[in-house]
C-alpha cells in the first residue's frame, strides 16, 4: 500500500532527478543546523526551504539553493546548513547518476 505522502511527494517532483537529490539527501547526515544558542534563528532561515507537501520537499529546496549558489560554504553558513552534508549529498547523486 502506497502512502498520501509519497504519493504527493512523487507527483510534486518535476523530474527523476529530483528523486535522486532526494536520496541523495536522505543517505547523509541533516543538509540542516540547529545550533542551540541560535535556534530560532536558523527555524527562520530554514522556512525559506520550507513548503506545504513535507520534509522531503523542503530538503530538496534547500540542496536545489545550495547547487544555485554555487556549492557555497558562505550560502551554507547563513542559512545554517551542512555544507559537508549538501556536499556530500551532491557526489553520492553524481555516483548514483553522473
Amino acid at each position: 500500500m502506497v502512502k498520501v505522502q509519497m504519493c504527493s511527494l512523487i507527483l510534486h517532483l518535476r523530474s527523476y532527478l529530483d528523486l535522486l537529490r532526494i536520496a541523495a539527501c536522505l543517505a547523509v547526515q541533516s543538509v540542516f543546523i540547529f545550533p542551540a544558542k541560535m535556534k530560532k534563528e536558523a527555524d527562520k532561515k530554514h522556512k525559506v526551504f520550507a513548503v506545504y507537501e513535507g520534509d522531503h520537499l523542503t530538503m530538496l529546496n534547500a540542496y536545489n539553493g545550495f547547487l544555485e549558489n554555487n556549492k557555497s560554504s558562505k550560502f551554507c553558513h547563513s542559512h545554517f546548513l551542512n555544507f559537508r552534508s549538501l556536499s556530500r549529498a551532491v557526489d553520492v547523486r553524481a555516483q548514483v547518476f553522473p
